[in-house]
Parts: structure tokens; sequence; C-alpha cells
């Protein structure tokens, strides 16, 4: 296999060097198994650790700065484009350094999701319940 020389500023330029280069293949996994990107794929892989290191050390600061940490039971109202209100609750759990919500039994997601990302709109089910 020949070594291929590339140098990637971040993992969103290594994605646009493979869809660019998966171009000239008949399909992405004709790409995916081309010498080309496993000789490229080692640099690829890496800068996508850097990416989700910082995304989860961001995650984690915003989840601080919300006054929650892991373990913590969180609810959340979910609005549908259509007005509906989905109340979804659960317990903040970490998943690859990352901050996810695992929703209570019983409940799932639209999609049939049984945890989902930690983000701003949940807060911490006791407040929750005083605003009402």
């Amino acid at each position: 296999m020949k070594k291929i020389l590339l140098n990637f500023a971040d993992y969103s330029e290594a994605l646009q060097w493979t869809e660019k280069k998966a171009k000239n293949y008949k399909s992405m996994n004709d790409f995916y198994t081309s010498d080309e990107y496993k000789s490229a794929y080692p640099l690829i892989r890496k800068m996508y650790e850097v990416e989700q290191t910082n995304f989860a050390k961001k995650a984690k600061s915003e989840l601080k700065k919300s006054g929650l940490k892991i373990s913590d039971k969180v609810v959340y109202d979910f609005v549908s484009p259509f007005f509906n209100v989905s109340n979804y609750s659960g317990t903040i759990i970490e998943r690859n350094g990352i901050p996810y919500v695992k929703l209570d039994l019983g409940q799932k997601t639209m999609s049939g999701k049984k945890s989902v990302r930690w983000h701003k709109g949940f807060v911490k089910s006791n407040q929750h319940h005083q605003a009402d």
C-alpha cells in the first residue's frame, strides 16, 4: 500500500477531502475499501477524536453552567411543529464523555430513541414542577 502524505487542519477538512475523493469511485464503500482511504484513515480518525474531545469539553462546561451534573434528574417539554407538547424526563448520563439524557422507562422519542444528547432545554426536575 502506497503511503499518502496528508495534513488536515481539523475533522471538517478531513470530511471534505473524503467527500471530494469519493467522487472518483463508484460508491462510498468502494472508496472506504481503497488503499487511498486506508492510508488516510489513521489521520482522519485522529482528527475525529480531537473533535469529539473538544465537543465533550464544551458540552460538560455548558452542563456545569446550567447548574446540572451527571446523575441529575431532568425534564424537558418538547413542542412539535404542530404544537403538540411531549414531556420527557430522565437522568443525565455520560457516553464517550458527552452528556446524554437516558429517558425514563417507557419513554422514547418520536424516532424511537431511549436517550438523547443533553441540551440547555433540560432543567432539573424539581425546578420544572416549581414553575407549574
